[in-house]
């Protein structure tokens, strides 16, 4: 793995012009704001971007990128991704629990694959879903794979 050292404006330039070329940003929360920021843009929801904060003991806080939205606070509209995959990612990094993210990745994919979406991905033929429904979905494709796999 190979460490890049960036300014932040070049960083940003970056992460629009090829963002594939990053496997992980890591940055001081005040610039990490303005990176996640932008890289939701890429991912064309603020609601599918998510990310952690660590300490030097490996200790973690995890959001998503979204913050509080309130001008849509309890309208149904919200993308839930990113606070699922911020779960994950919890599970994942503070829990050693690997298995778990891997267990929510997959639902939430089984979700998109059978067609189901909010309203900011929606893609034609697609079933449009408020957050608490497409939460609901998710969670049913975990119990349904968690039964396959553990009976």
């Amino acid at each position: 793995m190979d460490l890049h050292e960036q300014e932040i404006d070049n960083a940003v330039y970056q992460l629009i012009a090829n963002p594939g070329q990053f496997d992980v940003l890591v940055s001081p929360n005040m610039f990490g704001d303005v990176l996640a920021d932008c890289a939701s843009i890429l991912l064309a929801s603020r609601g599918l971007s998510y990310s952690g904060n660590f300490n030097d003991a490996g200790n973690g806080v995890f959001q998503t990128g979204h913050g509080a939205a309130r001008d849509i606070a309890g309208m149904g509209i919200v993308n839930p991704i990113g606070q699922i995959l911020t779960l994950g990612m919890m599970l994942r990094e503070s829990f050693d629990w690997p298995e778990a993210d891997a267990a929510l990745r997959s639902a939430i994919r089984a979700t998109l694959r059978d067609g189901k979406r909010t309203i900011e991905i929606a893609t034609p033929g697609c079933e449009i879903l408020g957050t608490a429904e497409f939460g609901a979905q998710v969670a049913y494709n975990l119990e349904t794979q968690l039964s396959e796999t553990h009976p």
